[in-house]
């Protein structure tokens, strides 16, 4: 009686895990395919990333040069008061250092503006970038018939499933037929 109560387990474990052992194997030679992206050097060598700067810098490039005048004058008030700062009465020289004052203030905060404009432009232009790039790389990833593709940080990459440059052609081929 024991022996079949131990026969009885044996044979409700091996059914249990029987389809798991004969599926193993077959399991084990499915291919998959892998691919790698780096998202940094896609960005960097993307041209429309580089048509983005430009666009951003143009857009902003009447603000810079508007700062640009406003340091000149600085520079010039300074230069004047130093060079005639100790032969002008008190109530000049006070006067033209409040407006120097004034004009640095304002020349700082114009920057600030500017560099908060440029970085808010860039980033915009960033994610507009970062949603074509994620398209294409599912375009490719579907054409290339990828199981899987992933993206930086990896601590090691073949170049066998590195796939960045295929995306990079493909934005210049769009940045192309843009144009």
């Amino acid at each position: 009686m024991l022996k079949s109560v131990f026969v009885l387990r044996a044979l409700k474990i091996l059914t249990l895990f029987f389809p798991v052992l004969v599926s193993a194997p077959a399991f084990a030679q499915e291919t998959y395919k892998l691919g790698f992206v780096d998202a940094v050097r896609i960005i960097d060598a993307a041209p429309q990333s580089k048509l983005a700067l430009e666009q951003i810098e143009q857009e902003l490039s009447a603000q810079e040069a508007a700062l640009n005048a406003l340091e000149v004058e600085l520079q010039e008030m300074q230069i004047k008061l130093e060079a005639e700062g100790e032969n002008m009465s008190d109530t000049d020289r006070s006067d033209l250092e409040q407006d120097i004052r004034k004009i640095d203030r304002r020349l700082n905060r114009g920057r600030d503006e500017l560099t908060e404009d440029y970085n808010i432009r860039r980033r915009e232009e960033l994610e507009k970038l970062q949603r074509v790039v994620s398209e294409v790389i599912q375009k490719l990833a579907i054409e290339g018939e990828y199981d899987l593709i992933v993206q930086d940080p990896i601590v090691y990459v073949s170049p066998k499933v590195d796939m960045t440059q295929n995306v990079i052609n493909e934005l210049i081929k769009m940045a192309e037929s843009a144009q």
